[in-house]
């Protein structure tokens, strides 16, 4: 009882004293004993006791608290259908601080101290009513459902965007308080693979079949089309765009099962590297448009990393720059994105040494040098939002790696910014699972939804 009395302290806050013990008696005549009981009280029950707004606006509370077992949509997205957690498990909402209770109520983000202590209960009685250590599935179960009634309050967001399928914090946070509590099983060995690499699974055509249309030879014949018109210069942009695309399956024939080098790739599909057709074909490889997506996201979103970033040591000297900003995110993550982004001193680069994995060369004139495989493919990018782009479609289009020393700045793209990520149901152990990126996950939500207590 004594958490229903604080509830109704933050809901009624001038009530008297003698009022609120008068209405915790009414409530304990009715048999009213936990939060679950709430729901069940009516404006008839409190007949006397106060005004008429103070009994709707308690009313309200009552019946939209954690006893509420309807689903809450989400504003930033529906999340995934899923069977209830309390087919195997009750979440014992009733346990819950009233200032947790409060924020899921008023559909805010509760303080990290609370969520953690939300976390604790749930495994603690877990613990204490199974007997033995809870399968990742129901953690799983036991989170999905915590987000899919209070998204405010939990879901993965980054700006308005759900970050994978909404959950993942809230699991890990799980996951650790079970190990915590069950410390005798031996942890994963450090030193395992610790860079989050390329997966095609966000991919939405890898390699597609031949269109019905178009036979092998004719898609040689407009290969050879297309070689030619690079060389003179011969063909509208229009009549280049329509061939590209419909040499689409070719082009990844040649980077998927031909083995060929950039060099040999360039030579043969010279537009391939152009930013416009670059950026098409990128667009049909994972089903979204990137150059656009990575701007809307970077307009929305860029300011309050900008800000958060503010109040750390981490100072981009341009927050302008999307490409000073990636660099802060990596100084933040402790990530080396000298491998990524290479500024140089005037426009000689003969002598340049370049890695073989996707990299922009800064020139002092806001020109962009994107390179790959130790090969310049485009020497002509004038915007750092393009030179950005460009970066992260390398990785995609040419299926290489992300390399160790960045990856968790490019995974911070990819999954936070773009939205790639697994379809709905089928998580992976690379979607957005790195400790320090759901840690500046976490932060970066708390920062945008401040809290109240």
């Amino acid at each position: 009882m004594e958490a229903i009395l604080t509830l109704i302290r933050t809901t009624l806050p001038s009530l008297s004293e003698d009022r609120l013990q008068s209405l915790m008696h009414r409530l304990d005549a009715i048999g009213v004993g936990r939060f679950v009981d709430l729901r069940l009280v009516t404006a008839a029950d409190l007949e006397g006791l106060l005004q008429p707004t103070q009994c709707r606006r308690l009313m309200e509370v009552f019946n939209s608290g954690p006893s509420d077992r309807e689903p809450t949509q989400s504003a930033a997205g529906p999340m995934e259908p899923s069977a209830s957690a309390s087919e195997e498990f009750q979440i014992p909402w009733e346990k819950f601080p009233p200032e947790l209770v409060k924020a899921m109520i008023e559909k805010t983000r509760p303080h990290p101290s609370l969520r953690r202590e939300m976390v604790r209960i749930i495994i603690d009685d877990f613990l204490a009513s199974k007997q033995k250590r809870p399968a990742r599935d129901t953690l799983r179960q036991i989170a999905r459902e915590l987000v899919q009634k209070y998204p405010r309050s939990f879901c993965d967001l980054c700006g308005d965007s759900v970050v994978g399928p909404g959950f993942t914090c809230l699991l890990d946070q799980m996951e650790n308080r079970v190990e915590n509590c069950t410390r005798t099983l031996k942890r994963p060995a450090e030193g395992g693979t610790g860079a989050m690499q390329y997966d095609p699974y966000g991919c939405a055509q890898w390699q597609p079949d031949l269109p019905t249309t178009k036979d092998e030879p004719s898609q040689t014949d407009q290969k050879a089309e297309l070689q030619n018109a690079y060389v003179r210069n011969s063909l509208p942009e229009t009549y280049v765009r329509k061939l590209m695309a419909e040499t689409y399956y070719s082009q990844r024939i040649s980077i998927n099962l031909n083995n060929k080098t950039v060099r040999e790739l360039k030579d043969e599909w010279p537009y391939l590297f152009e930013a416009t057709h670059f950026f098409e074909h990128t667009e049909r490889l994972l089903g979204i448009p990137v150059q656009k997506r990575l701007g809307e996201e970077w307009s929305k979103k860029g300011k309050t990393v900008m800000n958060f970033f503010a109040r750390t040591k981490v100072t981009p000297s341009n927050f302008q720059d999307p490409l000073e900003l990636l660099s802060g995110i990596g100084k933040y993550l402790g990530d080396n994105t000298e491998v990524l982004l290479i500024k140089i001193e005037g426009i000689n680069t003969s002598t340049l040494s370049l890695p073989s994995t996707p990299c922009v060369v800064i020139l002092g004139d806001e020109r962009y040098l994107m390179a790959v495989d130790q090969t310049i493919v485009n020497d002509h990018v004038r915007c750092p939002l393009t030179a950005l782009t460009y970066l992260f479609c390398l990785f995609y289009v040419l299926n290489i790696r992300y390399p160790k020393d960045a990856a968790l700045s490019l995974e911070f793209i990819k999954s936070c910014l773009l939205g790639i990520s697994p379809e709905r149901g089928k998580e992976t152990m690379q979607d957005v699972r790195h400790p320090k990126l759901l840690k500046f996950l976490s932060e970066l939500n708390d920062y945008q939804n401040p809290w109240t207590v």
